[in-house]
């Protein structure tokens, strides 16, 4: 895997084969970076369900000053940490890896403006863990997409870009 944009553009990044985790696809990472780069430079990311942290790692590379990454996989926490060790991310750009947490808890500390993507049959993480981060986080928007997977961007990435894209325009 490769970081296709930005100031770490071209440098490799490992983490592919983490069990449990599906990297995102570079088609998808260009095509979501290219509508949400005007909102980038100087944001926070956070980067859900993380794995390798290609997502959170793309949005550094493309500007964002800080970025959470959240799984409780250890190899992932492990490998994202080796990941920023490769990319020489210095101490300005701030991360925090939480594993073995109380994610309700954090979420009522995120006050941006969040929109969430979920499949009504992601059994890794079901509907109601979904439901529940709505509730928590303050201005987010929860998008159901019926008879969908865990994988929802990749079964429905032309809606997903389109709906990403009207939320941050709108």
């Amino acid at each position: 895997m490769k970081i296709i944009s930005g100031k770490y553009k071209g440098r490799n990044i490992i983490g592919f084969d983490i069990v449990g985790t599906r990297p995102t696809m570079d088609r998808v990472k260009e095509s979501l970076f290219a509508m949400i780069q005007n909102y980038i430079d100087n944001s926070n990311c956070l980067d859900l369900f993380a794995g390798s942290g290609n997502l959170g790692l793309e949005a550094m590379s493309e500007g964002a000053s800080a970025c959470t990454f959240i799984d409780s996989n250890k190899v992932a926490v492990k490998t994202i940490n080796e990941n920023l060790a490769k990319l020489n991310i210095e101490e300005r750009e701030t991360f925090k890896n939480i594993v073995n947490f109380d994610l309700t808890d954090y979420l009522t500390n995120i006050k941006t403006e969040t929109l969430l993507i979920w499949g009504d049959k992601d059994y890794d993480t079901p509907l109601r863990d979904g439901i529940l981060m709505k509730r928590k986080i303050k201005n987010s928007e929860l998008i159901v997409f019926k008879d969908s997977t865990h994988y929802s961007y990749l079964e429905n990435l032309d809606v997903i870009l389109r709906i990403i894209y009207i939320y941050f325009n709108d």
